[in-house]
């Protein structure tokens, strides 16, 4: 099989079933699927683990609980596919996902190790940023984010810098570029129908949980630092900290307004102004169709 696809999953069967369905629902099969479990406390169903082994599929049981980034590693060391990609076990994938993931890495002359799969509608704004920055350094200092759910890699890439480190817990996604930053490879971009991406306020998930995700991304901020500091500079540090502190603000303040918490969302303003100056950009933007390319402001060189 050309592509490995990992799905990790924990205390979440209903979820995952259903990502694991839009899996095998693809046009192609020319794919591989390792199912991670990360020592759920229930069992995998059995009707779900005999569909699994009934498709061909993998499934792995940690016997502790380890955090998704030791769970992807461990589909990493498995993955037979020249390529890997992961789907989170609350997405799906459109039918045509892995054609289009397997035709970005073959129809492209030059050696790429990253294909982004992204929306076909954000195509028209956004192409001039992957025409003029086709490696991952200059993605970075676009301000550009890793997709939720909708990356690959050649998995000699991955293998090559060890994989996820284990001591990051948020902001794994990122973890994985600032590794890769070191050896910069080239990116291939896919448009199409986007991955379904779980955006639920409600949701007790790490990106959700506000005291938790500031802590991690601080903690991991802390270990990004010799990375990102060797490879772009100490100034382009400090901006991605401001960066990343001002999307959490910014999240965060949207998701309590989702809630309906409008007085926790109204002290928010009132604590950064910057939040209401960002709303009202986005709501223009919508009116006038258009879109943000990059999740971060743009580093500019001093």
């Amino acid at each position: 099989m050309r592509l490995t696809v990992c799905v990790t999953t924990f205390n979440r069967w209903e979820q995952c079933h259903n990502a694991v369905s839009s899996i095998f629902a693809q046009n192609s099969n020319d794919f591989e699927l390792i199912v991670v479990d990360d020592c759920s406390v229930k069992p995998i169903p059995k009707h779900f683990f005999d569909e699994l082994r009934a498709r061909g599929a993998r499934y792995l049981r940690h016997d502790a609980n380890r955090g998704l980034a030791a769970a992807r590693n461990s589909a990493i060391q498995l993955a037979k596919g020249e390529f890997f990609a992961f789907c989170d076990d609350d997405d799906q994938w459109p039918p045509d996902f892995v054609d289009r993931i397997l035709y970005a890495f073959d129809s492209n002359s030059c050696d790429f190790g990253i294909v982004l799969a992204l929306d076909v509608k954000r195509k028209r704004q956004c192409k001039s940023l992957f025409d003029s920055a086709t490696n991952l350094t200059a993605l970075m200092r676009a301000g550009f984010t890793p997709p939720v759910a909708s990356q690959a890699y050649k998995t000699e890439l991955l293998r090559e810098i060890g994989g996820y480190r284990t001591e990051v817990s948020s902001g794994v996604d990122h973890d994985l570029w600032v590794s890769l930053a070191r050896t910069d490879p080239k990116v291939a971009v896919s448009w199409g129908e986007p991955a379904k991406v779980s955006a639920s306020p409600f949701r007790d998930r790490m990106t959700t949980v506000e005291l938790r995700r500031r802590a991690g991304i601080e903690k991991s901020l802390s270990i990004w630092r010799s990375d990102l500091c060797d490879v772009f500079g100490i100034d382009f540090f400090d901006h991605f900290v401001k960066s990343y502190q001002r999307y959490l603000d910014y999240n965060f303040f949207v998701k309590s307004m989702q809630r309906g918490e409008l007085l926790d969302a109204a002290t928010r303003v009132i604590k950064n102004p910057y939040l209401l100056t960002r709303l009202l950009i986005r709501k223009i933007r919508k009116i006038f169709r258009t879109v943000d390319c990059s999740t971060f402001p743009k580093y500019n060189i001093k």
